[in-house]
């Protein structure tokens, strides 16, 4: 009368089920994850030289970028536009300096990253 096995049908509700939930997770990864920031040269503390730091960093799941307030332009990394990197030319006047990467995703949280700065501007030099 039944073409399948109770056990079959059960297996295969199973299987499906479970391809379902690895579905949902990948797709809505990046709204669980939120925005972060990938490799780079990125450091919470940051001992320099000169006053001047280069700053380059890939975003991962990110609309737009922030430094201290001020909105940073974020490059396209690659041919579908899905990887995204931060490429900043930095300057600090003071000796010592703080400073905040707020990351927004297209959902609107937020994410941040602060750094504080020392500039040694006495390294290297003789007296």
């Amino acid at each position: 009368m039944f073409l399948f096995g109770k056990k079959t049908v059960r297996g295969v509700v199973f299987i499906l089920f479970f391809i379902f939930i690895l579905f949902t997770i990948s797709r809505y990864s990046p709204y669980i994850e939120g925005p972060r920031l990938g490799e780079g040269n990125f450091q919470h503390f940051i001992n320099l030289v000169d006053n001047s730091y280069h700053l380059h960093v890939d975003v991962i799941h990110t609309k737009s970028a922030f430094l201290n307030g001020r909105e940073l332009q974020l490059k396209v990394s690659d041919r579908d536009g899905s990887r995204r990197s931060i490429d900043e030319e930095l300057f600090f006047h003071n000796p010592y300096d703080n400073a905040v990467i707020r990351l927004v995703d297209s959902f609107g949280h937020e994410k941040e990253y602060p750094f504080f700065v020392w500039v040694n501007s006495q390294i290297g030099k003789s007296e």
